[in-house]
């Protein structure tokens, strides 16, 4: 299992504007439907709101660090191979 995050921001502009339509009809379709059976989910977030809110950016990471939060926890390893193991990585996962 795994998580790809995609972020950006898009410049303005009256030229911009067309290419931003047309992408939008050329966007991918996705039937929430199917995202379960296969495992999948789509995520949305904006985060240019905090570019004016710095203050309460870092009070927020202070607290979470405080409160030992992702910036101070190691990561999670249940178990590790070799990439030259890999089926047998993969066999380890699937069997739950």
């Amino acid at each position: 299992f795994g998580a790809t995050a995609s972020y950006g921001s898009a410049a303005g502009g009256p030229r911009k504007w067309v290419s931003l339509a047309a992408a939008y009809v050329r966007r991918p379709f996705v039937d929430p439907g199917e995202l379960t059976s296969t495992n999948r989910a789509v995520f949305g977030f904006n985060l240019i709101w905090l570019t004016e809110q710095e203050t309460y950016l870092a009070e927020v990471l202070d607290a979470m660090v405080a409160r030992g939060g992702v910036l101070r926890r190691p990561p999670l390893i249940g178990r590790s191979f070799p990439f030259e193991r890999l089926p047998d990585a993969l066999r380890f996962l699937q069997s739950g």
